[in-house]
């Protein structure tokens, strides 16, 4: 696990805006190579050391970004109140910091949190959530009002600082993970013990963690939003405090749904995740059943306008890009480069984009120009390997998926 003061090569520390705060993270791993965004669960003394695991084995051949989430760990920890839609768009927020591509991996709460935030608008960002909340017992109405009031009575009384440093008590942690989230007792160490006690206890650090003791942070998704999202779920049945049949509630709004024996698979099991991770990009008929769509891709002639489908999710219109390139043996992520070059993240190498297929899906941005997207199927001429090529037009386009269209010779006015 990095260790945030130490400083060191291999690690870049960053941040990311949220108002006139800063939410800060490392990233490890290799580059270029495909992104990952590691987002933590919330609890007492929550914090990103939670993937200090999955992130080290992801980091072989991924760029992976690990943050704190607003009010915890070494992200700023103001005295404000804490609510779903604070939460919500400090989640967002962390999400549109990364590629456009980029796989987002949640847990737990949180992983309700990045599903509502990614179906509110189209985006080439795939969906890993690890035993997400959101689809079990109605609660974000019902017991929000309760949790306000006694929220409101403790965060700022020396009350609410005296039932964190409970909560993030040794016994407590211990009692916690070993009888409720673990499913091997084993599995908890000293050195997680005196983590999660620290950074219970940093200051202001109480403001989260009574929102979610009292319940103020519970969200209730639609099954529309894990439609539009088609996330791929580990569900870990080794935790006590979860209701194993809320996977199947998952898996009929649309999820790929995964079981695992573990409790906390980012820690007990992370090779569960780091596969789920790596085999999330192969071709259709490579993946475990989910949802099936009709629409496929079209063709374009060279120098004519892509048709669009509107807020058709991206996610369909990469996975039916991949389907047309499935018959390829391998499959890979590219990515725009100056020059009018695609870059093959599976042997790294350069090839023109003049040479992509003209097979693609134009997404309009309707609510937001940053949404304005091409999906074609790039197929590299080096090693063999498909996949969907992401590019942004319009106003907020990089310069380098600007000069791959216009290789492509795309009309997009």
């Amino acid at each position: 696990m990095v260790n945030w003061g130490a400083g060191s090569a291999d690690v870049e520390i960053g941040s990311t805006a949220f108002g006139p705060y800063s939410m800060r993270w490392a990233e490890i791993g290799a580059t270029p190579a495909p992104f990952v965004l590691l987002l933590h669960g919330l609890y007492a003394g929550a914090h990103s050391y939670e993937w200090r695991r999955t992130a080290e084995l992801l980091a072989s051949d991924h760029r992976v970004r690990f943050p704190d989430l607003l009010g915890c760990g070494q992200s700023d920890r103001p005295e404000i109140d804490y609510s779903p839609e604070v939460l919500e768009a400090a989640v967002a927020t962390l999400i549109a910091d990364t590629p456009p591509n980029a796989v987002v991996v949640a847990s737990s709460l949180t992983a309700a949190y990045a599903t509502r935030a990614l179906a509110s608008r189209p985006t080439a960002r795939r969906l890993v959530l690890i035993t997400p909340t959101g689809l079990g017992e109605r609660r974000e109405v019902p017991r929000a009002e309760r949790g306000r009031r006694l929220y409101d009575l403790v965060r700022k009384t020396p009350l609410g600082r005296l039932l964190v440093a409970g909560l993030t008590s040794g016994p407590s942690v211990k009692w916690f993970q070993q009888q409720k989230t673990y499913r091997r007792p084993q599995s908890l160490t000293s050195a997680e013990v005196a983590e999660v006690r620290r950074a219970g206890r940093l200051a202001g650090a109480q403001h989260l963690q009574l929102g979610f003791v009292f319940d103020r942070l519970s969200i209730d998704l639609d099954t529309d939003d894990v439609a539009r999202t088609r996330p791929t779920v580990l569900w870990a049945d080794g935790q006590s405090f979860t209701d194993s049949a809320e996977a199947t509630d998952w898996e009929q709004a649309g999820a790929v749904v995964r079981r695992s024996r573990s409790g906390l698979p980012q820690v007990e099991s992370p090779a569960e995740v780091v596969d789920l991770v790596r085999g999330i990009d192969l071709p259709r008929d490579r993946r475990p059943a989910s949802v099936q769509h009709e629409s496929g891709p079209v063709d374009r002639p060279r120098g004519q306008p892509w048709p669009s489908v509107g807020d058709m999710p991206l996610l369909e219109a990469i996975a039916d890009i991949e389907a047309d390139g499935a018959s390829t043996e391998h499959h890979s992520q590219f990515r725009a480069e100056h020059g009018g070059q695609v870059r093959c993240l599976t042997c790294q190498q350069t090839f023109p984009g003049s040479s992509v297929s003209g097979e693609g899906t134009r997404l309009e941005g309707a609510s937001d120009p940053a949404d304005m997207l091409m999906v074609v199927l790039a197929l590299c001429p080096s090693c063999g390997a498909s996949g969907a090529l992401i590019l942004v037009y319009g106003p907020y386009a990089a310069a380098e998926d600007s000069e791959v269209l216009l290789a492509l010779g795309t009309n997009v006015s």
